[in-house]
């Protein structure tokens, strides 16, 4: 018993100096050690990655560790370090408390003064090998210069994608068990990315007034509109994240998901309701386990609806007189995969709002929901899919 005491006592000796001896760093948006904007953190054992906060706010950079601090874009830079404006990325070595090595000198440096000209910029990029039926890969990220002029890219979301109809089969992201870190009061970018992806005007179809002409035309009826699509309420299609602006850690991250190559038509009442309920439910339960995971989200089927003779008519988030682009889809689904245990699981959600009840057309696989205790959804509300 006295054995089991003093190794508790010196291991909390050793704990306490540890951490002491690391450089603490608080990533906190508005109270945290940062200036505005926030440069990437990042490490590199032989390619870059986030570095990622252990506790809540709280980074502690091990004794010499690297951190790197990155602005990437055109005409970005770090600002805080000296008067070089082309400096948009440095590595540092933990030393202890807010000393680090730079160019082999130590020095101290003060996070208040460090930010980014501009938020660092994020892209996507068409790769030249194909995903699923032939089409195209995108993978969305970072393009980062080290000290050298060395370009590297750190992915946050890789997706297939259907130029033609232009339609995201699937995207592709890790899901990391400290989610329940994530920074909050991060500012969202002011428009979304990547109209040029379209050749219809993408920002103004998402529009409730183009939705309710667009109804008009489809339906032949302006009497039938009001039914889908209102002013003022939860009627009307949003941009349905694929992968969600809160399933990464870092705001910058996060600002990486406005892309409307990661986003699909998706009822509101469907985003906010029961899919809102289980993306939540996959990040708890990732913080709760301690594990990571792999995690594909999909669309399926196109979305039907009956003109005023009952006949069915396709839902487009596009539609003149001549012609029809952007299906609607019927279904968003998640996989979520742990590799180190080779298991998954796979949720479908129905996005139609407006079916008065439930058939078995509804369900494109066994339904083995009851098995799952850890979401507290609503599954047979129609009306949040």
């Amino acid at each position: 018993m006295f054995g089991l005491i003093i190794t508790l006592v010196c291991s909390t000796l050793v704990s306490a100096r540890f951490i002491n001896d690391s450089c603490q760093i608080n990533i906190n948006y508005k109270h945290g050690d940062f200036g505005a904007p926030q440069p990437l953190i990042l490490t590199r054992n032989n390619f870059s990655m986030f570095l990622y906060p252990q506790h809540m706010d709280r980074l502690n950079v091990f004794t010499m560790q690297k951190i790197i601090l990155s602005c990437p874009g055109k005409n970005n830079y770090l600002k805080g370090i000296d008067n070089d404006k082309t400096l948009n990325s440095m590595e540092l070595i933990c030393f202890r408390g807010n000393k680090f090595f730079y160019n082999s000198q130590e020095f101290i440096l003060n996070l208040k003064n460090v930010s980014c000209n501009t938020f660092p910029k994020h892209v996507a990029r068409r790769m030249p090998s194909k995903c699923y039926n032939n089409n195209t890969q995108i993978e969305i990220g970072f393009f980062i210069t080290d000290e050298n002029n060395n370009q590297e890219f750190i992915r946050t979301i890789d997706l297939c994608r259907n130029d033609t109809r232009h339609w995201t089969y699937y995207t592709h992201y890790k899901l990391i068990s400290k989610i329940g870190n994530l920074q909050l009061g991060f500012p969202r970018p002011k428009q979304w990315s990547g109209a040029d992806f379209y050749e219809h005007n993408i920002d103004n179809l998402y529009k409730i007034s183009t939705q309710i002409t667009t109804l008009e035309i489809l339906l032949g009826s302006k009497k039938l509109v009001s039914k889908f699509v209102t002013i003022n309420s939860t009627r009307f299609l949003s941009r349905g994240h694929m992968v969600a602006k809160s399933d990464f850690v870092y705001g910058n991250e996060q600002r990486s998901t406005f892309w409307y190559v990661n986003s699909a038509p998706q009822w509101q009442s469907f985003n906010g309701g029961n899919w809102n309920i289980l993306e939540s439910s996959i990040r708890k339960f990732a913080v709760k386990n301690r594990i990571n995971l792999e995690v594909f989200t999909g669309i399926h089927g196109q979305m039907i609806i009956s003109d005023e003779n009952n006949n069915p008519v396709p839902v487009y988030l596009f539609g003149n007189e001549t012609h029809r682009a952007l299906e609607v889809p019927r279904f968003f689904w998640k996989i979520i995969y742990q590799p180190e245990t080779k298991k998954g699981t796979a949720f479908v959600g129905l996005n139609d709002p407006y079916q008065p009840a439930i058939t078995e057309d509804m369900f494109i696989c066994k339904d083995l929901s009851e098995r799952i205790k850890w979401i507290n959804w609503n599954k047979k509300s129609l009306s949040k899919g």
